[in-house]
C-alpha cells in the first residue's frame, strides 16, 4: 500500500514513517483531545481548528490511511466553547461574518484533497463497491427522513428547512462511515483502538464538565448545583451526560485486557461520577444501566478478574455508604434541584400522546421534522431554524416524523447492529455494541439520535462494530464457558 501513497517518496523516508506510526496510535488521539480542550476552556476555536485542518491535509496527503479522522470527527463535535455558542454570543465564529466561511473552506479543501487520495489510491470504482456491512440499513434510515412529510401540510410548507436538516443527519449519519470503511485497513488497526477513541471522548468532556463548574458558577452561595448553568459550546446538561456515557464501555473494555485493569475500572467508575455532576436524570438513570452492562461483561470475559472488580466494587460502596451516612444534608442540598424539578413542567407523557396522534394523522410517511411543537427548549434560538423541536424519544420521533416507513427503517437498523456484534463474534464487539446501545438506550428519553454531533460519534463505533471478520460465535462461546468453569471452580 505504500508505494501508492500520494507523495510516496516522500512517505517511505523514516521521518514519515515515524509520523505516521504516531498519527495511527493512541497518542495523537491524547494530543486530539488536548486541543480539543484548548478550543473548549480558552476558547480558540480558530487556532485550534487551523492546526487540526493541518493535521489533516498532512493524513490526507502522507498518512497510511485516514483513520485519524475517527477520533478527530468525534473530538471536533466537543470542541466549541462556550464563549463561541451561537445561541448566547453573536459575536460567535460560528456565524459567517465571523469565522465560519474559514471553517467552510477548511473542510472544502480537506475533503476535496481526500478525493483526489480516494481516486488515485483506490479509484471510484473500487471506493464504492467496497461492502459496508451497515450501508444499506443506513441507506434506508436516512432515505426514511427525506421521505418524512410526503403528503402533509408540514412538507410543503417546511420543505427547504426539513431537506436541510435531513442533509445534515444524513452526513452525520452516512459520511465518515461509508468514507473510512473503505479507505481503512481494519486488519490492521490495533483492537483497542476504539476504546480509546471512546475514552478521549469521555474523559474530555469530564474534564469539559470540571471547567464548566469553575467557570460558569454552577455551585450557588447556598450550596446547590444549578443545572441551567451546565452548559458548553456544543451542548446542554444532557448532551454532555450522552457523550460521557458512551465512553464508558471503553474503559471497561480495557480493564477487561489490560494487566493493570483495576486502573480503567476506576476510570470507569470516575466517568459516571462525572456523569451525576452533569445533573442529567436521564444520564444518571441510563448511564447506570450501561454502567452496570459493562461491569457484568467484564466479569463475563475475564472470570480471574472478578476477585479484584468485586474488591474494587466493595470500595465504591462503601465510599458512597460513607458520604450517604456522613455527609447527607451536604449530598441533598448539593442536588437539591434534581429532587424539587416539577415533574409536570417536564412530563414527556403529554407530548409523546401529541406525537402518536400525529403518526395516527399521517401513518405511512409522518409529518416531517419541523411538525413537533412540543419540547420548545429544543429549539437553541429563534434564528437557529436548522434545528426542529424534537419528541425526545426515538420511536416517537420516527413514528411521528416518517410514519410505518421510518418506524421500518429504524427497526432493520437497529437489528443489523445486534446482527453484527454476534457476527462479529469478539469482546470487542461486545463492548463496542454497548456503546452503541448506550446511544439507542438514552435517545429513549431524549433526541440525542437526531443530533448531528452524536451521530457522528455513532457512526465511529459502528465503524469498529462492523463485522469484516466474522469470527462466528467461537469466541463468545469460549468466553462463556471459561466463565462457567470459573464459577464451578469456585
Amino acid at each position: 500500500m505504500e508505494d501508492t501513497m500520494l507523495f510516496r517518496k516522500c512517505a517511505k523516508k523514516p521521518v514519515f514513517q515515524a509520523l505516521n506510526a504516531f498519527v495511527n496510535s493512541k497518542y495523537c488521539i491524547a494530543v486530539l483531545a488536548f486541543l480539543t480542550l484548548c478550543s473548549n476552556i480558552l476558547g480558540a476555536e480558530l487556532i485550534v481548528y487551523t492546526l487540526v485542518f493541518s493535521f489533516g491535509m498532512y493524513f490526507a496527503l502522507f498518512g497510511r490511511d485516514l483513520l485519524p479522522l475517527a477520533p478527530a470527527v468525534m473530538l471536533m463535535y466537543v470542541s466549541p466553547s462556550v464563549h463561541n455558542n451561537p445561541a448566547m454570543n453573536a459575536n460567535s465564529i460560528f456565524y459567517p461574518e465571523n469565522g465560519l466561511w474559514l471553517l467552510v473552506a477548511y473542510l472544502v479543501i480537506f475533503f476535496t484533497t481526500v478525493f483526489v487520495r480516494i481516486c488515485l489510491r483506490y479509484g471510484l470504482k473500487k471506493f464504492f463497491k467496497t461492502k459496508r456491512a451497515f450501508a444499506p440499513a443506513l441507506l434506508f434510515l436516512c432515505a426514511s427522513f427525506f421521505l418524512g412529510g410526503i403528503g402533509s401540510d408540514f412538507y410543503t410548507r417546511d420543505f427547504i428547512l426539513n431537506m436541510r436538516y435531513c442533509a445534515l443527519l444524513f452526513l452525520s449519519f452516512y459520511l465518515v462511515y461509508f468514507l473510512l470503511s473503505a479507505t481503512v485497513d481494519f486488519k490492521k488497526v490495533p483492537k483497542e483502538y476504539f476504546a480509546w477513541c471512546g475514552i478521549a471522548l469521555a474523559l474530555t468532556v469530564s474534564l469539559e464538565v470540571l471547567a464548566v463548574y469553575i467557570q460558569n458558577g454552577v455551585i450557588h452561595e447556598d450550596g446547590r448545583i444549578f443545572r441551567g448553568e451546565i452548559y458548553t459550546g456544543w451542548g446542554v446538561y444532557n448532551n454532555i451526560a450522552c457523550a460521557i456515557v458512551m465512553g464508558i464501555p471503553s474503559a471497561f473494555y480495557l480493564a477487561a485486557v489490560r494487566k493493570r485493569g483495576y486502573l480503567y475500572n476506576l476510570l470507569a467508575t470516575c466517568l459516571y461520577c462525572a456523569v451525576i455532576f452533569t445533573n442529567s436524570r436521564n444520564g444518571m438513570l441510563m448511564g447506570l444501566v450501561v454502567y452496570a452492562l459493562s461491569a457484568l461483561c467484564l466479569l463475563i470475559a475475564r472470570p480471574k478478574k472478578c476477585k479484584e472488580t468485586f474488591l474494587l466494587f466493595g470500595v465504591y460502596a462503601a465510599i458512597v455508604a460513607g458520604l450517604l451516612i456522613f455527609d447527607w444534608n451536604g449530598l441533598a442540598t448539593l442536588f437539591n434541584e434534581l429532587a424539587t424539578i416539577k415533574l409536570s413542567s417536564n412530563s414527556r407523557i403529554v407530548d409523546y400522546i401529541e406525537g402518536i396522534w400525529q403518526f395516527l394523522d399521517k401513518p405511512v410517511f409522518g409529518n416531517g421534522f419541523f411538525a413537533c411543537t412540543a419540547f420548545k427548549w429544543g429549539e437553541i434560538a429563534e434564528q437557529m431554524t436548522f434545528l426542529p423541536k424534537r419528541w425526545h424519544n426515538t420511536y416517537i420521533q420516527m413514528a411521528a416524523t416518517s410514519g410505518i416507513v421510518g418506524l421500518i427503517a429504524y427497526g432493520l437498523h437497529r437489528f443489523q447492529t445486534v446482527k453484527a456484534v454476534w457476527q462479529k463474534g469478539n469482546i470487542e464487539g461486545v463492548f463496542i455494541g454497548l456503546s452503541v446501545f448506550s446511544l439507542a438506550l438514552m435517545s429513549l428519553l431524549d433526541c440525542h439520535f437526531f443530533n448531528i454531533g452524536t451521530g457522528l460519534c455513532y457512526t465511529v463505533f459502528l465503524l469498529f462494530l462492523d463485522p469484516r471478520e466474522r469470527q462466528g460465535q467461537q469466541e463468545l462461546c469460549r468466553v462463556l464457558k471459561n466463565y462457567q468453569k470459573a464459577k464451578k471452580g469456585d
